[in-house]
């Protein structure tokens, strides 16, 4: 009987586990304040978002977002658990939502390494 609903319970979690798609995806090396400006649109939705990071110190790499004229501080990890940020890009938790990752891959030379995922159907233009 347990093995029954041992077997139930790993089939429905493989049928309802899906690999999530990007629909952007690129990797940065930023020096210390240089700037990623980016505009997200799509869905009714036209917004400028600014990133940067400031400060790295004991393998922390602290990052400031500007997204919708709301900041965000945050800081990455090199570690499991710790090196990424997810940020909401639509005005509401909906269940299939847009969704913008942000990873820390790395730190050298006085660069940091970042990438940029987006999940989801709008644009994500960088600025040059």
């Amino acid at each position: 009987m347990i093995r029954f609903f041992l077997f139930c319970f790993f089939t429905i979690g493989i049928i309802f586990s899906r690999e999530v798609e990007w629909s952007f995806s690129e990797v940065f090396e930023l020096k210390k304040d240089q700037l990623i400006n980016a505009r997200v649109s799509g869905n009714g939705i036209d917004k400028p978002l600014v990133l940067r990071w400031t400060l790295y110190k004991k393998e922390g790499l602290v990052m400031l977002l500007r997204y919708d004229k709301v900041p965000y501080q945050f800081i990455l990890y090199p570690y499991e658990g710790q090196k990424s940020f997810r940020l909401n890009l639509d005005s509401q938790n909906l269940p299939n939502h847009n969704e913008l990752l942000i990873v820390f891959e790395g730190f050298s030379e006085a660069k940091a390494k970042i990438k940029l995922l987006m999940q989801g159907d709008m644009n994500f233009e960088i600025s040059k």
